[in-house]
């Protein structure tokens, strides 16, 4: 007897839901969009993305397969991401990403422009250098 005076709720159930979804959706505070840049970009003006946040197209990551010299000294620079227009960048991956190893199929990837300067290079050619790198922090 009970169950028959309830009928009326099962067809509102969907519809509050909805009325529920629609209001949290109208009341959402959108997410600022990260700057879509090239790789061209980027290394012609550096210093204006450096710690920031970017937006890149491309098709991901590649690793030179050689290994470093012995006593080699600063950042390894043997990764490098391959954008859209196929020019690279130093690249690193922030933890286990490797989905971003380099594919045949443009993606969008989010990481932080930084700067290494330190010293590089094998025992006998160590020189102090300065360049841009991409931290690839997602792929989408």
């Amino acid at each position: 007897m009970k169950i028959r005076k309830l009928w009326f709720v099962i067809p509102a159930i969907p519809v509050l839901l909805l009325a529920c979804t629609l209001e949290w959706l109208s009341t959402a505070t959108p997410t600022p969009a990260e700057p879509l840049l090239t790789i061209k970009g980027i290394l012609q003006d550096y210093a204006t993305y450096e710690d920031q946040l970017v937006h890149v197209r491309g098709y991901g990551v590649i690793e030179a397969m050689m290994p470093l010299c012995e006593g080699y000294v600063g950042m390894d620079t043997r990764m490098a991401f391959v954008d859209d227009e196929e020019n690279n960048i130093t690249a690193r991956l922030a933890g286990n990403l490797w989905e971003a190893m380099k594919g045949n199929e443009i993606r969008d990837f989010l990481g932080y422009v930084r700067v290494f300067s330190g010293d590089l290079g094998c025992p006998g050619s160590v020189g102090a250098m300065s360049f841009p790198y991409f931290e690839i922090v997602e792929v989408r």
